[in-house]
């Protein structure tokens, strides 16, 4: 991705944070995409599109319409994040996954019925970003928002 940057390791290592303030650090806003690759995955790049494989998943983080803030503490809003997870598609025109054919539908079949903590540090483990999206948000009826504090 030509200007933009990745980050290894991704969700091992909680580098969504670093991303951001690298994409924040960029002075062209056309060039703020970043990519984050888990550990034991690959984005395999071919002329059909992009193609996630492995046991983790890729992070595609769109900030050319972001707003960046950096009063003690990066803030930023106007984000698009996608997550896709092996066997999704990426369409690397508009960064847009499809899911891999054999995924179902979470609307209406959540297993969650409580709200999740926010929080981290040591009173919560540590947590990846497909787990906290998945199970808080996509598999839990009662969650619309999450944050890490």
């Amino acid at each position: 991705m030509p200007g933009g940057r990745a980050a290894p390791h991704f969700g091992e290592r909680a580098r969504l944070g670093r991303l951001l303030a690298g994409l924040a650090a960029q002075a062209d806003p056309a060039r703020r995409l970043g990519i984050g690759i888990d550990e034991d995955t690959a984005l395999v790049v071919t002329r059909q599109g992009w193609r996630v494989e492995g046991r983790g998943s890729v992070t595609l983080v769109d900030a050319r319409n972001a707003e960046f803030s950096a009063e003690g503490a990066l803030h930023a809003s106007g984000i698009t994040l996608h997550l896709a997870s092996s066997g999704d598609r990426i369409d690397p025109a508009t960064l847009r996954p499809t899911p891999a054919g054999w995924r179902d539908a979470t609307v209406g079949t959540e297993y969650i019925r409580t709200a999740r903590p926010s929080g981290g540090g040591m009173a919560l483990p540590p947590e990846r970003l497909d787990d906290v999206i998945g199970e808080g948000l996509l598999d839990n009826a009662q969650s619309r928002t999450t944050q890490r504090v």
